[in-house]
């Protein structure tokens, strides 16, 4: 969905809260089992500790809502230019998967590189189906 809008003070905070959100689910818990299976898959024994899923947990939703700053930010900057936006957003979210997996396996990739594309998807699809629909029906029922 296309709209010259840019963000306003509400705007920032509901996409925040959505990045933080799905960032909770998807970055954080998501990742914290994407650990669990390469400690089995490398044959080692896994270990559970409710600091650490606290902690993994907790970055996660820290990490969505720097992604949801960026989609933002992005939006914010080139309110016109789809390409331009989607292309820089999602080279941000490379930089910030490659920045986090060390070392850089197939195996890594392959469970991590995932819960990023579902969290940027997720972000997108919610601000443009949900938040700024919901924003256009309530602006059609203001009387005028």
């Amino acid at each position: 969905m296309h709209t010259l809008h840019r963000p306003d003070r509400r705007d920032w905070l509901a996409g925040l809260a959505a990045g933080a959100s799905l960032g909770f689910v998807f970055l954080g818990v998501g990742a914290r089992a994407g650990m669990h299976l390469i400690s089995l898959s490398s044959g080692q024994a896994p270990t559970f500790t409710i600091e650490g899923s606290i902690a993994v947990s907790l970055l996660g939703a820290l990490t969505g809502a720097l992604i949801a700053t960026v989609f933002l930010l992005v939006r914010t900057t080139f309110p016109t230019r789809r390409w331009i936006r989607g292309a820089l957003f999602w080279a941000v979210c490379g930089a910030l998967v490659l920045r986090g997996l060390r070392p850089v396996t197939a195996l890594n990739a392959g469970i991590f590189l995932p819960l990023f594309i579902v969290h940027g998807v997720l972000l997108h699809t919610f601000w443009c189906r949900v938040y700024l629909a919901r924003g256009r029906q309530v602006d059609a029922e203001e009387p005028g």
